[in-house]
């Protein structure tokens, strides 16, 4: 019995004391869009600093930076990321866009 006892304490000081925090899914039709920049019949809303606490210091402490992005084509034909539209630095560099999966390696966090 007393074997009993102290396993269970060990196992309630463990679980109270673990680091583990929760993640919570990015809701991306509740995203207020701050920037907004609009070209011919295309618009493009981004917003940055969607992480929180320690996610948002592992953004910064690895270099990469999570940006939501909607955009809108008002117009009568396709558009193809990448070569209809392109995202890029007012100094006129590309901008690079990381695949998801990269992206929740790279900040140690894996999608709910």
């Amino acid at each position: 019995m007393r074997i009993i006892k102290i396993a269970f304490m060990f196992f309630a000081v463990s679980m109270l004391t673990n680091c583990a925090s929760g993640y919570k899914e990015i809701q991306l039709k509740s995203i207020n869009y701050i920037s907004k920049n609009e070209d011919s019949d295309i618009i493009l809303e981004y917003k940055y600093d969607l992480l929180d606490k320690k996610y948002a210091k592992k953004e910064t402490k690895r270099g990469v930076k999570l940006v939501a992005v909607r955009i809108t084509n008002n117009s009568e034909k396709d558009i193809i990321f990448g070569r209809d539209v392109k995202l890029g630095y007012v100094n006129g560099h590309e901008l690079y866009v990381m695949d998801n999966n990269k992206v929740y390696k790279t900040l140690k966090q894996s999608p709910a």
